[in-house]
């Protein structure tokens, strides 16, 4: 069985007074962290749980575009480019969130990376596509998942 992070009050020690000295002792004798090492905790599991889901997703979409075809229903033209937009849209999202956030939210600089990564991706997948039968590399695909 695992064993799962604890949010409670910790017992006094010198130890966590010197470890991380905004730690202050309450009332009964224990360690107040107010509440800072819970939302560390929450905010590392969170940031996993998005990456996980990134990892999963960019799984989907490859084995999606592993397949020979796929039949779907023909709703208007173009449907094909806004699959992908989504598709890549919801990498994106997913990466972001596993981004690590600054009071004032992303850096520039975060963006621009999932926006590569993304890119990237894409490409690839438009690349493998060039092996799979029945499939075909297109650059207007490529350029929708962008």
């Amino acid at each position: 069985m695992l064993n799962k992070p604890s949010c409670r009050r910790r017992p006094a020690s010198s130890a966590l007074k010197t470890l991380d000295p905004g730690l202050r002792r309450d009332d009964s004798g224990g360690m107040d962290d107010g509440g800072m090492i819970c939302q560390r905790l929450l905010k590392h599991s969170a940031r996993f749980i998005f990456l996980a889901l990134a990892i999963a997703w960019a799984g989907v979409i490859f084995y999606l575009s592993s397949q020979p075809s796929i039949d779907t229903p023909s709703l208007f033209p173009g449907q094909d480019k806004l699959f992908h937009m989504i598709a890549f849209g919801v990498l994106g999202f997913f990466l972001m969130g596993g981004m690590k956030t600054t009071s004032n939210g992303y850096r520039t600089r975060q963006v621009w990376l999932v926006v590569v990564l993304v890119v990237l991706y894409g490409l690839l997948d438009e690349f493998h596509q060039y092996f799979v039968p029945g499939r075909t590399m297109d650059i207007y695909d490529a350029l929708a998942d962008a």
